[in-house]
């Protein structure tokens, strides 16, 4: 079997599972090895597979009971000798307990190196064998749909959107809303933080379980496995008028890449902006993205730096705030059309941050002759970003974060 992963991707991994219905569980990750990206190359994503199998075996209350190196030339070894020890954990590890995964991960992995091999420093991704204890009492069944695991010459279907409509999407919503999320994703399948999430005004709902859910109401084919990428996912919604975000990419913006949606949706943006968390600020920074014209998603695409005029792709230019943040009224920040602009990170980004050049009206740069820095190849250049709708923005930035005007005014 494999898993797909957070992004919609099947991940290189092969891993079997064996066990009693909803009692005992054996995980069985194989081994891996071969140069990474070679021909020889198998089972590359060893350590993702591990740690997400971890990750998402906490979701039905599993403990890990034991954990041994199953290869060929360890399985004459007592199973003592063949016990992987995750210092500092002792088994049994409760998975709902663990803070971070990652280090559980790599507690499992570096004590394969010494275990059935002639010398230290040995293989550290080794056949393992897993063995949990299913305290919610999931059968094998619910395990394979929480773990999100497919077999691994399983085709996966491109088609979960086809056939539905909105109607059919805010059927499926309102559905989550009656029964709640748990319920829902009992009913329906599906898990927790997958890759899309559909925002409705505050509320986020998992698209691929909404999508699930939305087919199984319709009375559509459910069988899966059914692809989570953007084509599949997020393009289609979009093109129904839905807001789909990843949490997990800052170039992608929720609307899609079409810079026009964004001027007519931002005058709902919700919640104070303010005392923003780190999540909501990461997604205001999407949208603007968005509004800018640079949340594509696709990272090699090539757009204009707003400042030196260059051409960089997507993913070397910033949504800069033409005024800071910081210092905006908060319908100053939702007008985002106006308050940002597309600044490389080849050093525009820095130099206007931080007052070494500023933009005059009419779009000319004008840069501080007397910093240490050499500026002589901005000055006198025109900023592609300037026009009348940020002028006013651009006149507080020349006003008081230009370090030129600064020295002036403190001469004087």
């Amino acid at each position: 079997m494999k898993l797909i992963g957070n992004s919609g991707k099947l991940l290189e991994a092969e891993f079997l599972l064996e066990g009693a219905e909803g009692e005992r569980l054996d995980v069985v990750l194989q081994s891996a090895g071969g140069t990474g990206g070679s021909a020889s190359s198998r089972n590359r994503d060893y350590p993702l597979v591990l740690k997400t199998l971890l990750e998402r075996l906490r979701l039905v209350d599993a403990l890990l009971e034991d954990a041994v190196v199953d290869s060929q030339r360890t399985r004459t070894l007592p199973r003592s000798d063949r016990r992987i020890q995750p210092k500092p954990w002792e088994y049994p590890i409760p998975l709902q307990q663990v803070e971070d995964f990652e280090v559980l991960r790599k507690a499992l992995t570096r004590p394969q190196g010494n275990i059935g091999s002639t010398g230290r420093g040995g293989n550290e991704r080794k056949r393992i064998r897993m063995t949990f204890a299913v305290l919610s009492r999931a059968d094998l069944g619910q395990v394979k749909q929480v773990l999100q695991a497919v077999e691994a010459d399983a085709p996966r279907r491109s088609d979960i959107t086809a056939g539905l409509t909105a109607a059919d999407i805010n059927s499926a919503l309102a559905e989550w809303q009656r029964v709640g999320r748990d319920a829902f994703f009992e009913r329906y399948g599906g898990r927790q933080a997958q890759k899309y999430l559909i925002l409705v005004g505050s509320d986020e709902f998992d698209a691929m379980a909404v999508l699930r859910g939305a087919r199984a109401l319709r009375g559509l084919d459910t069988s899966g496995p059914f692809r989570g990428d953007r084509r599949a996912v997020a393009d289609p919604l979009r093109s129904m008028g839905f807001v789909v975000d990843d949490p997990e990419s800052d170039l992608e913006g929720p609307l899609g890449p079409d810079p026009s949606p964004y001027v007519a949706w931002t005058g709902s943006f919700s919640g104070e902006t303010d005392g923003m968390t780190l999540r909501s600020y990461r997604r205001e920074q999407r949208i603007l993205r968005g509004a800018l014209g640079i949340g594509t998603g696709d990272p090699d695409r090539v757009h204009q730096c707003g400042i030196c005029g260059l051409s960089v792709p997507e993913r070397l230019l910033a949504a800069a705030h033409i005024k800071p943040r910081r210092d905006c009224t908060d319908e100053e920040r939702r007008d985002m059309s106006n308050i940002a602009m597309a600044a490389c990170t080849l050093g525009c980004d820095a130099l206007y941050e931080y007052g070494y050049l500023t933009v005059q009206e009419g779009g000319q740069l004008l840069t501080d002759h007397t910093a240490s820095v050499d500026l002589h190849r901005f000055h006198g250049r025109i900023a592609p970003a300037w026009n009348r709708g940020r002028e006013p923005y651009f006149a507080w930035h020349r006003a008081n974060r230009f370090r030129l005007a600064s020295k002036q005014r403190t001469c004087v």
